[in-house]
């Protein structure tokens, strides 16, 4: 794939621009009829223009070189599958070009066994190196500083383990729990200084909670949370999942940029004939906060924490197959006309409504 992105001042052209392309390839070789060894393969690169960089102990920009950032991947597996069991040996070996960590290791092991038909246990382990691309981090913040680009993100561990029950006519459950690390993972943080240098500015204290800037954290946690199902036929496909992970400062899972405690998803999906196709949805997302470090006279800093107003989220949508390859479809999110912040002082849209097509 081949992607093109920027940040247009309005005053002169020096933003962000990024150019970047991906490649992915995979293999694999049956030794027998239930026992396979692959290997993926991908290369993420992605080349900037020449801009300023900021330097926060001056508060000055700095010419910057033009630059660059790369990410290869090798993924080698070996997977067993029989009717009751899978099982999947792997490891994820990362190389990464121009930024910090250069060489990164992570598993790749996933394991799904049945016990009797409809009970379970399953595990997932994860992990791997990616670029923060232009187009990702400004995706949802639209305040973004328009002459910073980012490092890679590493995730050394992610791992989910639980019980799957069912399905008994219809119904089914999940029960996990897991943990993950983060290395240089870019969050929206704000920062407030005390005091800026009078060379610089005319006053000494500016205040920066609404300004987002993202950071490289160094995280850790846990999470459980339970997972609840029905499926009639093909009329209706319903599902909803309570996820808990604990926050607090450089600690926890991340279930998103918004760093909620708790995010509860509930969708269903109706197909009362066979082109159309109505889903009905809910988001919550609580206890939610902005993190972010207070920098004192003396040139430390500390934690603080900004907390975010509960995300409501009602959602509804429709599409319609009018030929085999022609879709057309109408979404209407926020349905309840909630306001909420993604970041402080980013409002989310209130009822918003998005039609179109697509063509297979």
């Amino acid at each position: 794939g081949f992607s093109k992105s920027g940040i247009q001042l309005p005053d002169y052209d020096n933003g962000a621009k990024e150019t970047s392309f991906f490649i992915n390839l995979n293999a694999k070789y049956f030794i027998q009829d239930n026992l396979k060894v692959g290997a993926d393969l991908g290369f993420d690169f992605a080349s900037y223009n020449t801009l300023p960089s900021f330097d926060f102990d001056t508060w000055k920009y700095n010419a910057r070189k033009h630059s660059s950032l790369g990410v290869a991947s090798v993924s080698p597996f070996l997977r067993y599958q029989r009717e009751n069991l899978l099982l999947q040996l792997g490891v994820n070996f990362d190389i990464a070009i121009n930024s910090g960590s250069t060489f990164n290791v992570s598993p790749n092991v996933k394991a799904d066994y049945n016990f009797t038909p409809g009970v379970g246990i399953f595990l997932d382990l994860k992990g791997g190196t990616r670029i923060n691309h232009l187009w990702q981090m400004k995706a949802l913040n639209r305040y973004i500083n328009p002459t910073m680009c980012y490092k890679t993100s590493d995730v050394p561990l992610d791992i989910e383990a639980g019980f799957n029950l069912g399905a008994w006519q219809g119904f089914s459950a999940k029960i996990f729990g897991g943990f993950a690390s983060y290395n240089s993972y870019m969050m929206p943080q704000y920062t407030q200084a005390a005091m800026i240098p009078a060379s610089v500015y005319d006053f000494t204290e500016v205040d920066m909670r609404s300004a987002v800037f993202y950071r490289g954290m160094k995280l850790s946690g846990w999470k459980a949370g339970a997972e609840l199902g029905y499926k009639y036929r093909s009329l209706v496909d319903a599902k909803a999942r309570f996820t808990y992970s604990p926050q607090n400062d450089d600690e926890g899972c991340i279930l998103g940029l918004d760093r909620p405690e708790y995010v509860i998803d509930a969708n269903i999906a109706i197909c009362p004939i066979d082109p159309l196709r109505v889903n009905i949805g809910y988001e919550m997302r609580g206890k939610r906060a902005r993190y972010g470090t207070q920098i004192q006279n003396n040139g430390e800093d500390y934690w603080e924490a900004y907390k975010l107003n509960k995300v409501m989220n009602l959602k509804l949508g429709a599409s319609y197959r009018v030929m085999p390859n022609l879709t057309v479809f109408v979404n209407a999110e926020n349905l309840m006309n909630k306001q909420w912040d993604w970041f402080i002082g980013h409002g989310a849209q209130k009822l918003n409504i998005m039609g179109g097509a697509g063509i297979t």
